[in-house]
């Protein structure tokens, strides 16, 4: 019972720590796939005297694609409501329509800017950018990634401070050998063997539990009906990846707290 209460007093705040980094990168994503989204619903409206093609948008910033919008439509509506010789005048008169894409997200300084790249090109009568809803969303998604990351930053302060309170616990539990260790001249690894193996054990044991569960995160049914009743459409990722990344970096860390806090006991 003691040796179980030993490794949860580790491995549960470990787990949340990791779990909270885990999170942080399917939100991340989550959000950069509603990014890419938005980006290909989004487009440049822009009205032009003579035809354009994308040479002309060469040196406009993000410039993806250019496309032209048919005016047959609107002429198609008015047929019936003037004569034919008006028709055709206005067909004559009226502006050539493009629609414009980038190939990134785009924010509202930088709207702004290519709305006044795209006014300084010669023929170019009209710029509609649709930015209003545009912008709405892409502030929104600010503030998600600034609440996540403020999330981030106490999750990484609450871990400094578990780990060194959970390491202090170890190396009382452990004085007494420690002690009987320096009177017969051990080394410092030798002294600190007991907690690193601990530490590692729990590692590889937090490793286990997320992986057992975020490689079945999309069967969780629960987890799933609900992102689904809010309207989100969950990426699929491969979190493999991102788990050998974080369970690496909270090894090194907890190793080396234990490192630091038997360096504090030498002096």
């Amino acid at each position: 019972m003691n040796s179980l209460k030993i490794h949860l007093g580790f491995i549960l705040p470990l787990l949340i720590i990791c779990f909270c980094f885990e999170f942080v990168f399917l939100i991340t994503n989550t959000v950069k796939h509603y990014e890419n989204n938005l980006n290909n619903d989004y487009s440049v409206v822009i009205a032009s005297d003579i035809k354009l093609s994308e040479d002309n948008m060469k040196d406009v910033k993000y410039f993806q694609k250019l496309e032209i919008l048919s005016t047959e439509d609107i002429l198609n509506q008015l047929k019936n409501n003037i004569s034919q010789k008006n028709l055709d005048t206005l067909k004559d008169k009226l502006p050539n329509f493009y629609s414009i894409k980038f190939n990134k997200f785009i924010n509202e300084n930088e709207v702004n800017d290519i709305k006044n790249e795209l006014l300084k090109i010669k023929n170019i009568i009209k710029v509609e950018t649709f930015s209003k809803t545009h912008i709405k969303i892409y502030k929104l998604l600010v503030v998600i990634k600034f609440i996540l990351y403020t999330f981030l930053v106490f999750a990484i302060l609450l871990s400094i401070v578990l780990f060194f309170k959970q390491i202090r616990i170890w190396l009382y539990q452990h004085q007494e050998r420690i002690y009987i260790l320096t009177l017969f001249g051990a080394n410092f690894f030798q002294k600190a063997s007991t907690m690193l193996y601990i530490v590692f054990l729990d590692n590889i044991i937090c490793f286990v539990l997320l992986v057992a569960f975020f490689l079945n995160f999309y069967n969780i049914s629960l987890i799933v009906d609900y992102f689904a009743s809010i309207g989100i459409d969950l990426p699929v990722l491969n979190f493999l990846p991102s788990l050998i990344q974080i369970s690496f970096y909270s090894l090194i860390f907890s190793l080396l707290c234990v490192i630091i806090v038997m360096l504090k006991v030498r002096k």
